[in-house]
């Protein structure tokens, strides 16, 4: 699936760069690149999740239909996910009693944590309507097509139980790392160090959503805002809760041709 993917990417940049030549002035292509910053709602665990930063790099030519109307298509390589920063803790107070008189009183800290990246790396193909408001501004909105290339969670996980601020130590067990991910780990070893851990293939294959944007254009130079909303579950398995993208990418990109 993934040289399939990077084969289609190929294919449609050649279509997009040939057929910019062949129709003249109502066609042009723009080559760009940016940031995106991604997370996944829906999930039970979305609450810990934190927007993960990651390349994007892609091609999209415009056609003009009207001298202020334009139709887009494109393709991209982004990486999207999420950043988990999972902490929980319980305070359970406690008291020990000798002989029936109290000798110690304090409270149990039983905490867990992770702190990890999740990393879905998708070929995109949008195509969007894009309505020009003057000849620097224009906002669109379309659809958007994803394919996952690689999928990833890696990080460190630690629990540890902590009595009145004072002992420490760690315990060994398993951990889920959140039901959207359905895979159990063993995070730590019997001399209180975090484990690391590495989950894969728990991403569906296709992704699709709506994306909106606003782009600025001054002499052919391109600064582009883009949203998009997932629409579809990406993750597998029917016990493993539901996620969806979300995602906002700034790219700067150059116009060859003109509208």
């Amino acid at each position: 699936m993934k040289k399939t993917a990077m084969l289609l990417a190929a294919m449609l940049m050649t279509s997009m760069a040939a057929n910019a030549q062949d129709k003249g002035n109502a066609y042009s292509f723009k080559p760009y690149a940016g940031i995106t910053l991604s997370t996944i709602t829906g999930s039970p665990h979305s609450c810990y999740f934190e927007p993960n930063k990651g390349l994007t790099v892609g091609i999209e030519a415009e056609y003009m239909i009207s001298p202020s109307l334009g139709i887009t298509y494109g393709v991209a390589y982004s990486r999207m996910g999420a950043k988990d920063a999972f902490y929980r803790e319980n305070r359970i107070p406690y008291r020990s009693y000798r002989y029936g008189q109290l000798v110690e009183e304090g409270i149990n800290v039983i905490a867990s944590s992770r702190n990890g990246t999740i990393k879905c790396d998708y070929v995109n193909i949008p195509v969007m309507a894009k309505l020009y408001l003057n000849p620097w501004v224009a906002i669109s909105a379309g659809v958007q097509m994803g394919i996952l290339v690689d999928d990833k969670i890696t990080g460190k996980a630690i629990y540890d139980d902590r009595i009145s601020g004072e002992g420490f130590y760690v315990v060994r067990g398993y951990y889920k790392l959140g039901s959207p991910y359905n895979s159990s780990f063993e995070f730590a070893d019997e001399n209180g160090k975090a484990m690391n851990y590495k989950i894969e293939y728990f991403a569906k294959q296709f992704d699709a959503g709506i994306p909106v944007g606003i782009s600025l254009e001054y002499r052919n130079v391109c600064l582009d805002a883009r949203y998009y909303a997932g629409l579809f579950n990406i993750l597998k398995g029917s016990k493993t809760g539901k996620g969806f993208n979300r995602s906002l990418s700034i790219t700067l990109g150059y116009r060859f041709g003109s509208r």
